[in-house]
């Protein structure tokens, strides 16, 4: 039987550390920051000269919803040239901060979510594919509003791509089973 020993990195208040060997780094330094999820306090801390943008404003208002979420997506456009957007899930929206100023824009478009659903992103075929529990899989291109990824995936609430599959778990009704795409 295999023993599993967890490592608890929270709270990573050293922020992200991409400067150091990573064999000398401390548990709570950073040195990859994907699909973070916020339960309970919604900040977020960075390192002087990184790049950042304010959301305490929204964070605190009771008028907005909680973050629950943010994933930085970054994509080809039709010029071939590298974007950098990120995505924030709050409530019962996914937004898009689209000019790198820390001002969201609602891309939901029709699409209905659920805001207690917990969900994962991931960067596939240079796209954004978002997982939910309770809601198939959507996609995101970078422009306009969010689709339906479309096939027959799965829900599930954990996403990753991996050696060129895209692999989708976390089902209710399946827990132990994980599937997967077709190769990249």
């Amino acid at each position: 039987r295999m023993t599993q020993t967890w490592l608890s990195a929270f709270p990573p208040n050293k922020g992200l550390n991409s400067s150091t060997n990573p064999l000398l780094l401390t548990v709570n330094d950073l040195t990859r920051a994907d699909n973070i999820i916020f339960d309970s306090d919604p900040t977020r801390k960075q390192r002087p000269g990184q790049k950042a943008f304010q959301v305490s404003q929204e964070a605190y208002n009771p008028d907005h919803p909680r973050v629950q979420y943010l994933y930085d997506f970054y994509f080809r456009n039709t010029s071939n040239a590298l974007v950098e957007k990120v995505i924030k899930v709050a409530g019962n929206t996914i937004q898009a901060d689209v000019g790198g100023d820390g001002n969201f824009d609602d891309i939901r478009g029709s699409t209905t979510l659920n805001p207690s659903d917990r969900y994962t992103m991931d960067t596939f075929a240079n796209r954004l594919v978002i997982c939910s529990e309770n809601t198939a899989p959507l996609t995101y291109t970078g422009s306009g509003n969010i689709a339906s990824l479309g096939g027959s995936p799965p829900n599930g609430s954990l996403c990753r791509k991996h050696m060129s599959r895209f692999w989708i778990a976390g089902i209710d009704a399946t827990p132990h089973r994980v599937y997967f795409s077709q190769v990249d």
